[in-house]
This record gives C-alpha cells, sequence and structure tokens, in this order.
C-alpha cells in the first residue's frame, strides 16, 4: 500500500502521455546514477586536462615553447568539436538501439505512454545531461584557468556565445543519433553513419561547392570555424549554419518521432 501511495496521478496531452514519467526515468540513469560524475571526470581530463597542460604546465617546463593563450584557447574549441562529439556518438549509440533490442521499448510501449513521449523523453534527458557535463561545466572550467592565467581577456559574453555555437553542433549529432536509432537495429549504423557525417562534410562540402559556392556555408562546421572568432569577441561571421543546423535538428527529431510511431513491438 506505500508503493502505491507514492505513486502520482500526472494528466497529459495524449499525444505526451506519460513524458513526465518517462523523463524522471531517464533523468535517473543520468543523475541517479555514479555515471553524471563518472564522465564529469572523464570530460574534465579530456578538454580541461590539455588546458592545464599547455596552460600551466608547459610554460612552467619551457617557456620558450609554450603555446600562447589563444592558441590554448583554439585547442580547447578544436577539441570541444572533435573529441566531444564522438563522445556524442558513443554516448547516444544506443540509447534507441539498446531499448529495442532488450525488448525494454516494447515492454514501455504497453504501458499508457506515447512513441512521442518515449522520443521526446530520451532527446531531453540526454541533451541536457551531454550539454551540462560537456559543454557547460568544462567551458565554465576553461574559462575560469584563461582568467586566472590572465594573457588573454576574454569576455563573459563572448565565450558564452562561443560556446553556445560548439553546443548547437552538438545538437545536431545528437538528434542525429537518435533518429538513426530508430531506423536501425544495430549500434554499428549508428556511429557509423554519424563519423561519417562528421568527417565528410568537409570533403563532400568541397566537392559539391565547385558547383554551387555557398553550400559549404550550410554545414554544421561552419559553427565551429565561428567560435573561436566569436569567443575572442569578434561578430557572428553568418546566422546561415546556425539557421540551417537547427532546421536540421528539428527534420531530425520529427524523422524520429514518424518512424518510432511505425515501430511494431
Amino acid at each position: 500500500m506505500s508503493s502505491l501511495s507514492s505513486l502520482q496521478m500526472v494528466r497529459e496531452p495524449p499525444w505526451r502521455s506519460g513524458f513526465i514519467n518517462m523523463l524522471r526515468k531517464e533523468n535517473g540513469f543520468w543523475w541517479g546514477t555514479r555515471k553524471w560524475w563518472v564522465q564529469c571526470l572523464i570530460w574534465f581530463l579530456l578538454l580541461n586536462g590539455f588546458v592545464i597542460l599547455l596552460l600551466w604546465i608547459v610554460p612552467a617546463v619551457d617557456k620558450g615553447g609554450a603555446p600562447s593563450a589563444a592558441e590554448v584557447l583554439d585547442v580547447f574549441f578544436q577539441f570541444l568539436a572533435v573529441f566531444a562529439v564522438f563522445g556524442v556518438m558513443i554516448l547516444m549509440q544506443g540509447v534507441i538501439v539498446g531499448e529495442k533490442k532488450s525488448g525494454t521499448a516494447a515492454w514501455i510501449m504497453s504501458n499508457p505512454i506515447s512513441r512521442n513521449a518515449f522520443i521526446l523523453a530520451k532527446l531531453v534527458a540526454n541533451g541536457f545531461a551531454i550539454l551540462t557535463i560537456i559543454v557547460v561545466l568544462q567551458g565554465f572550467i576553461a574559462y575560469f584557468q584563461f582568467f586566472l592565467q590572465g594573457d588573454l581577456v576574454i569576455r563573459p559574453t563572448s565565450f558564452v556565445a562561443a560556446l553556445g555555437l560548439e553546443a548547437l553542433h552538438m545538437v545536431f549529432y545528437i538528434t542525429l543519433a537518435l533518429m538513426l536509432g530508430t531506423l536501425f537495429y544495430s549500434r554499428g549504423p549508428v556511429i557509423g553513419i554519424s563519423i561519417a557525417v562528421l568527417i565528410g562534410q568537409d570533403l563532400i562540402g568541397q566537392f559539391i561547392a565547385m558547383k554551387f559556392p555557398w553550400f559549404p556555408t550550410l554545414m554544421p562546421m561552419r559553427l565551429v570555424d565561428m567560435a573561436l572568432p566569436v569567443a575572442q569577441g569578434g561578430a557572428l561571421s553568418s546566422y546561415t549554419p546556425v539557421i540551417t543546423t537547427v532546421l536540421m535538428s528539428m527534420s531530425f527529431i520529427l524523422l524520429a518521432i514518424w518512424r518510432f510511431s511505425r515501430e511494431e513491438f
């Protein structure tokens, strides 16, 4: 009786029935276990570990060969764009596929929860955790290091804007991996296609640019190119990649919902 009395009635529209309870479940996987602090430690070592090495340790050992603070800042944003995106792929590859293979998705769908709510809860919980741990927390730690070092003056608003570009770049891959998870039944295609998209953007973009010079400006990778100048106080050179990345990410979400709604359990 005590367990039954602890249950809470949640009233939601039919299209997102069960979203709140599903979101609590997904958040529990991140924040109710040791997963969150393990990820914090991993990304601190991968991202800010290099900042500590280049900004503090190398100058103390060899002042003549030490990189400038501006070069270290560039390294941080490049690592955030590449290493973090690979991390996103690894973290997201089994979010949908794992549930389908284990039968958990079929079991959940037997409960009063809509398929829209299932996808949206996965997106919100995982997206929030990944962006908070990798972008917000590591960005804050990195900014604090540059502030203490003092050789490079970075306005907080400019740094936050640059982190926003990096976050949007990650959202593209979060939604891409989520969508691919609804299309395939194994992790291989999910992470393989995501890697191909990351690596192939420049190659395909340069090939298409021979006929359509404006095409590379549509690619999410352009967000990474703009992040460093924005962090150093420059203006956003173009809104085009921002708009196209948002539109593509929204398309991935809609496609994921559409495909999952036709999944047979």
